[in-house]
């Protein structure tokens, strides 16, 4: 826990610095506060992790908020308490708000959402003491939480942005039976941190 509030607050620290720089960087003259000023109406992306990937698509009817789309696959590596044959599917929609539209530098954001996971499961033989790499049991968890992110892109070259964000999911442990399968536990909180690199249209 104590690293997971570590993490947190290094990101929150960063995150609000950029806003305050964000605000500061838009700070205009009186003459041009009428300008009208162009934004992009969606984007499309990719998402990247130690050991998971994924795609996003975002809307923005207004320029201060938007809905986001995202799919993500998170690959079992044997040190992610997931072996190498569970796979984890997620989908996540959720609003966003950016904090500094105006920015043509730094573009802060929220987000808080809905989640659905598919969860692939296998128990091995080395679970159960044996020493092979045999798969005893296998089946599936499906769950339905909510979670709550913030991130920081930067624009460059026109219509790019990247950065980074951090998904905060309101998870669940995975606990093992006697029977060697394995069910959902208590609630826990899972940080998620992703590279993001959008094209905004």
């Amino acid at each position: 826990m104590n690293k997971i509030l570590f993490i947190v607050s290094i990101i929150t620290t960063v995150f609000l610095t950029s806003v305050l720089c964000a605000q500061e960087i838009t700070k205009k003259p009186e003459t041009h506060q009428k300008a009208e000023t162009s934004y992009y109406r969606g984007s499309l992306g990719i998402l990247g992790g130690v050991t998971m990937a994924g795609i996003h698509a975002e809307y923005t009817p207004v320029p201060e908020i938007g809905v986001r789309a995202v799919g993500l696959c998170i690959f079992g590596a044997d040190f992610n308490d997931m072996n190498r044959d569970e796979y984890i599917l997620s989908g996540i929609i959720t609003p966003v708000l950016h904090l500094a539209p105006e920015s043509g530098i730094v573009d802060p954001f929220l987000m808080f959402g809905l989640v659905y996971s598919f969860h692939h499961w296998t128990t091995r033989a080395t679970d159960a003491g044996i020493n092979r790499a045999t798969t005893i049991r296998q089946g599936n968890l499906h769950d339905v939480t909510c979670g709550l992110g913030l991130g920081i892109l930067f624009k460059f070259a026109g219509r790019l942005t990247a950065g980074l964000n951090l998904w905060l999911n309101i998870d669940y442990g995975v606990e093992t039976t006697t029977s060697f399968r394995k069910k959902k536990g208590n609630r826990i909180l899972l940080p998620v941190p992703l590279a993001e690199f959008s094209v905004r249209f």
